[in-house]
């Protein structure tokens, strides 16, 4: 199933219609259900990099929604060299709406990296 999925996924990720990058990037968290950590660090992270900073708020927003449903499956080491930095950049974004996404799903990050003092 990912051989059929993931280079049809990819392809909306970086569509120049921004409503369908805006999709596909709310379905991430659906997608990675189906791919290995592999596949994730190889093929999605990289096309990450850039929705991180499109032009579009909305794509933003949904990227942050649902980008740290990846911790879950690449794992601490994992999410610590490939996800923490988009999440910090996230973080930082001129839209309320994108941090405040980021915050709503932050629990899915704690799950992996727990704090570091009790």
């Amino acid at each position: 199933m990912k051989k059929l999925i993931l280079p049809y996924y990819a392809k909306f990720l970086v569509d120049a219609e921004y409503e369908l990058k805006n999709i596909a990037a709310q379905n991430l968290r659906v997608i990675v259900k189906h791919l290995e950590s592999d596949d994730i660090i190889n093929k999605i992270t990289p096309i990450i990099k850039s929705i991180v900073s499109d032009e579009h708020a909305y794509v933003r927003a949904s990227l942050a929604s649902s980008l740290l449903s990846l911790a879950p499956v690449l794992g601490k080491k994992n999410t610590n060299e490939h996800i923490l930095g988009f999440f910090l950049t996230l973080l930082r974004d001129d839209s309320p709406e994108v941090r405040i996404n980021i915050f709503k799903t932050f629990h899915e990050l704690t799950q992996v990296l727990p704090a570091r003092y009790s």
